[in-house]
């Protein structure tokens, strides 16, 4: 009989917690490069006059790619993209209203405001589906 005074090493999962932290990383990554995008496009509006349609089209675009981008980069783990999407595609458009309506200095609400969290929740979905599958071809 023998003993060891070694510490056993605690079996943790390491995907506890791991869904958090690749979302909070994706939405980091999808407002910076939303502020970037949206900054460059102010640049353009400067010089050339662009009507509202075309701004509107514009900012969900940006959505997109800011979304789609953030989900490729954050999700390593190769499982569950539509949830971590439709997550980040949800708080992702909660945090840029927040920030936008403050730099902007007012928040306007409306029904466009649900719209935006919808069509969030579902770029967020493709988005996630898509970085994950991408992801399992590598």
């Amino acid at each position: 009989m023998s003993f060891s005074l070694k510490k056993e090493k605690a079996k943790t999962n390491p995907k506890v917690g791991g869904i958090y932290l690749e979302i909070l990383k994706g939405l980091t990554i999808a407002l910076i490069i939303s502020l970037i995008l949206i900054l460059a496009m102010a640049l353009v509006v400067t010089f050339v006059e662009v009507s509202d349609l075309v701004m509107a089209i514009i900012n969900q675009v940006i959505k997109v790619v800011a979304l789609l981008i953030a989900c490729i980069v954050s999700f390593k783990e190769k499982s569950q993209g539509w949830k971590k999407g439709l997550i980040l595609g949800v708080i992702y458009m909660i945090a840029a209203y927040i920030i936008f309506s403050l730099m902007k200095g007012q928040f306007a609400f409306g029904w466009h405001i649900l719209f935006d969290l919808i069509a969030g929740a579902i770029m967020g979905i493709i988005c996630g589906m898509f970085a994950v599958n991408l992801r399992k071809r590598n």
